[in-house]
């Protein structure tokens, strides 16, 4: 790139000798006294023809052994036209919304896109999008997909053309990167050939230049290819109230505050367990826990780091987590401690919860960490009760698994990371349509047989307004209509008189 710089006046030509698609670099020119900034952009490639120009003498060591395969110079006005501030965030908007599809095999690799976020405090967005396997795609062969947010590729994961690795109704979630500036990857099958991802980006990979650099990469020995499909990018947005700590604590004196037919404190070296888990000798057992909670709060989040005793059990083993509602029987949701990294998790009734192992601690023993996330429909009155408990294994040692510390707090927005799958990660929830025990149509918001578009059976016309680009008409599955409800003035079928589609 050549151009004058504005930091050291006079003619410079910074290169670089890859550049990955979908990358975007910043420089600085200085402007001429006609107002206008003269850049030019040259390419090297030795696989091309060498064209008839000459570079500029600041960039002639700059070709790194090509030849000068392209040539394109700008004339860049210098007093713009901007708005002086970026749009108010609009949490949950759709950013960018894509059907095209990308086919990547051997002869074309990788893809980028750089995507403009533009909001004013955005605290992050959540990137989803499909992918189909297909050429017999297999890891065992080496074959393995990569995904890329600025300039970090995160390795997706094991997958095979005709597996379902993740089961029905449930996900499976990583994290890369530090706490302070981490990505949450969430991964469902949606067939044995397809899955869905969702990344959930702070902005430290974006906020400085308000733009959003990802794509795909794959890597395949065995002529395997993939279509990447059905890109949507969604802000999530600062909240405007903090999250508050309800109550946490652990059982160094004692067990008070829960509840059951056999709660006992037990110690095993520095560990102090909440043992047996309500279980009377080798009966299934469940520990109750009732916490006073803020009744307007959208979403109160459980945490409770579990131990597995090494000297007497090896996982997996399956845990139960209740929560007693207000309405009726309480949702159960039966969820597996295993030390091979997943991170797995499910949906029931709303509330959606998952663990994750986080290794062995100083005494030798399998920890984990149980996360829940309840909503406020269990809690309208203030007080929220669940139950811990497990599932009958024989060569399970009841008496060698206990909590090692609980905490409860309460979500003032809608959440983010894997609780933002509402719609996506459902048993029974809002995924299904259906109607309830008492006869109310539970059907969804927008129903395809009133406003049919193009798309399969279930995909229906709605109309949304946004602040940036007004009212404009989607075609959109049936469930995703759920989240009309949160604006007003949105609404079902195409957008009526003088507005954009």
């Amino acid at each position: 790139v050549s151009f004058n710089s504005a930091l050291t006046a006079g003619p410079v030509c910074p290169s670089e000798s890859s550049v990955p698609p979908g990358e975007m670099d910043v420089y600085t020119a200085n402007c001429g006294i006609d107002g206008f900034a003269r850049v030019s952009i040259l390419v090297y490639d030795s696989r091309l023809e060498s064209i008839s120009s000459t570079a500029p003498s600041q960039c002639l060591s700059s070709s790194s052994g090509g030849v000068l395969a392209g040539y394109y110079s700008y004339l860049l006005p210098c007093a713009l036209s901007c708005p002086s501030n970026l749009p108010t965030c609009s949490h949950g908007e759709a950013i960018l919304r894509t059907d095209n599809t990308v086919e990547l095999s051997s002869s074309f690799v990788e893809f980028g896109s750089t995507v403009e976020i533009p909001y004013s405090e955005s605290s992050s967005v959540s990137l989803q999008f499909s992918v189909e396997e297909k050429c017999g795609w297999d890891y065992k062969q080496g074959d393995q997909l990569y995904f890329r947010v600025g300039s970090k590729y995160l390795e997706a994961g094991d997958y095979s053309y005709g597996i379902q690795e993740v089961g029905s109704g449930e996900f499976v979630i990583d994290t890369f990167g530090s706490e302070q500036s981490m990505i949450t990857l969430v991964t469902k099958s949606t067939s044995p050939t397809r899955n869905t991802f969702t990344l959930e980006i702070p902005d430290d990979y974006y906020f400085a230049t308000n733009r959003l650099v990802w794509g795909v990469k794959m890597d395949s020995t065995s002529g395997g290819c993939i279509d990447v499909f059905d890109v949507t990018v969604t802000s999530l947005c600062k909240p405007a109230c903090s999250a508050s700590v309800l109550e946490e604590g652990d059982f160094i004196y004692g067990v008070t505050g829960w509840s059951g037919e056999a709660v006992v404190q037990a110690t095993f070296g520095s560990t102090h367990i909440l043992g047996r888990l309500g279980a009377a000798d080798d009966e299934e057992g469940l520990v109750q826990k009732t916490v006073n909670v803020d009744p307007v709060s959208e979403f109160t989040e459980v945490e409770l780091v579990l131990a597995v005793l090494k000297e007497n059990s090896v996982p997996p083993i399956d845990v139960k987590f209740t929560v007693v509602s207000e309405q009726g029987p309480a949702p159960e949701l039966v969820l597996e401690l295993n030390t091979n990294d997943d991170n797995t998790g499910t949906k029931v009734e709303g509330i959606t919860a998952w663990t994750v192992y986080t290794g062995v601690n100083s005494d030798g023993h399998f920890t984990f960490i149980l996360n829940a996330i309840v909503p406020n429909t269990y809690y309208s009155a203030g007080i929220l009760t669940i139950g811990v408990g497990w599932e009958t294994n024989d060569s399970f040692n009841k008496g060698a698994f206990g909590i090692v510390s609980y905490k409860f707090s309460s979500a003032c927005t809608e959440p983010k990371g894997a609780r933002k799958l509402d719609g996506d990660v459902s048993v029974g929830g809002i995924g299904e349509r259906g109607y309830s025990e008492d006869g109310e149509d539970d059907s969804y918001y927008c129903l395809a047989q009133d406003y049919p578009c193009d798309g399969d059976d279930d995909y229906v016309h709605v109309c949304h307004y946004s602040a940036r680009l007004g009212y404009q008409t989607f075609c959109i599955p049936e469930s995703d209509s759920e989240v009309l409800r949160f604006y007003s003035k949105d609404y079902c079928g195409p957008c009526i008189g003088g507005f954009t589609a």
